[in-house]
């Protein structure tokens, strides 16, 4: 009996750039399954893929445009998002999560952060099509400060995230109903967004890290929707 499994499909978007060759490695070294298209217009038939990464080498306004109508596009909706950004800064990184980017990388693009990004991404099992029970959850990997009482600020990193609460990944122990503020990180400096919430649960991994799920404030749950595009 034949056991062997076909591999994960990535689809690739956008019109290639200088890093285009380093993606593809990158991609293949995952054991992906590559499908480029380089017209959106030409998505017609697409098969669901496992990840979709827009590297396009266009204006920042033309990729924002592409991004939207992959996001609408009906084969490719909860599907994660990773966006390649030719323009830097936090204007681009802000409207790529508000239109439902999973994850986005600046230039000039560091190969070993985009191999954790989609390894990341691939893990995540949540559902494509919530019940009208669930509050819809999207796959992220969104570096983070996290303030925590009495011990102050360490790293994290944001790995799923709705409008209720979110999954991040935590250096130490934190307690159930613990109030932490979380800050998302662009290029190592701070965005300057404050985001409120409480402690639901907490777990060691097997790496040596803790996963916690966070509940947010009711004011972060609003600032949450707005910069993450996310129903209410």
């Amino acid at each position: 009996m034949n056991t062997k499994r076909d591999p994960a499909r990535v689809l690739v978007a956008g019109h290639a750039g200088a890093d285009r060759p380093r993606v593809l490695l990158t991609l293949q070294r995952a054991g992906l399954e590559i499908d480029e298209r380089a017209e959106p217009a030409r998505l017609a038939g697409v098969a669901r893929p496992r990840l979709v990464v827009l590297d396009d080498a266009v204006p920042a306004e033309k990729q924002a445009a592409t991004q939207q109508r992959l996001r609408e596009h009906p084969a490719l909706r909860g599907v994660p998002l990773v966006v390649l950004s030719h323009s830097g800064g936090i204007d681009s990184f802000g409207s790529a999560f508000a239109r439902g980017a999973s994850a986005h990388l600046g230039r000039p693009l560091d190969e070993a952060v985009l191999w954790d990004v989609v390894t990341r991404l691939l893990a995540w099992r949540g559902p494509t099509l919530p019940s009208a029970r669930q509050t819809p959850r999207r796959a992220l990997v969104l570096e983070v400060a996290v303030e925590v009482p009495q011990r102050g600020w360490q790293r994290g990193q944001i790995l799923e995230v709705s409008a209720s609460g979110c999954r991040l990944t935590l250096r130490g122990q934190v307690a159930p109903g613990m109030r932490l503020g979380i800050v998302p990180v662009w290029q190592q400096q701070s965005t300057e967004i404050r985001l409120g919430g409480s402690v639901r649960w907490c777990r060691r991994e097997p790496v040596g890290s803790f996963l916690a799920g966070v509940r947010w404030s009711a004011t972060g749950g609003v600032v949450v929707r707005r910069l993450f595009g996310l129903p209410s």
